[in-house]
């Protein structure tokens, strides 16, 4: 092989060579963050809940990610895309973004972050602990259900007067009258009889 092809041969590599190099400068570096996952919404058995994910950028240039959570080994809970802006006078561009999904049965479970620039995949693991809902629970309806008729029922007796109070039956118009005349007969011992004096009863 003389000079000439081998100048050449070095020619082309430079070309291949130089604008990869060249655009692998210039490409965004997309990371996830210090602190790159916080639980936003508590999880339980029964409601969603919600993780939020938090990226940097110290790339010249915005991009989007596409990140996907993973519940221990392969079952897909939730995927975004999230646009990551460009660092700015030496600072991070950040970016973050709630993830919710939800879970059927308490305890703890082990999730697995993935960031996928398009060229390389990067995770991180990340624990989370699911509690148990007690509106999962039959009993407490029936608790709820238990408390409504005990309310009730002592509304009811306040209404109708305080429990084991006697409530006197209705008189007649004929009791009533006989309750009046005996209540005069009390007034007055000797009825409506005058005693009748004699004049000529004088004791001397």
């Amino acid at each position: 092989m003389n000079f000439r092809k081998i100048s050449v041969l070095l020619a082309f590599m430079a070309m291949i060579l130089v604008p990869l190099a060249l655009s692998e400068g210039s490409d965004a570096e997309v990371a996830f963050d210090e602190t790159p996952v916080i639980v936003s919404i508590p999880f339980d058995d029964m409601s969603v809940g919600g993780i939020t994910v938090r990226l940097v950028n110290d790339g010249a240039a915005d991009q989007t990610v596409t990140v996907t959570v993973y519940e221990y080994p392969d079952r897909v809970l939730a995927t975004a895309d999230i646009l990551v802006p460009a660092s700015e006078s030496g600072v991070a561009g950040e970016a973050s973004k709630e993830m919710r999904f939800s879970f059927s049965s308490p305890g703890d479970r082990y999730l697995q972050i993935e960031m996928d620039d398009g060229t390389d995949v990067t995770w991180i693991g990340y624990n989370i602990s699911v509690s148990h809902s007690i509106w999962k629970d039959s009993s407490t309806y029936i608790l709820i259900i238990i408390i409504i008729v005990v309310i009730a029922v002592v509304v009811y007796l306040r209404m109708r007067g305080l429990p084991g109070k006697k409530t006197q039956p209705a008189k007649t118009f004929t009791e009533m009258e006989a309750e009046k005349k005996a209540g005069r007969d009390v007034r007055d011992p000797g009825g409506s009889k005058r005693q009748r004096y004699d004049k000529d009863d004088r004791r001397k």
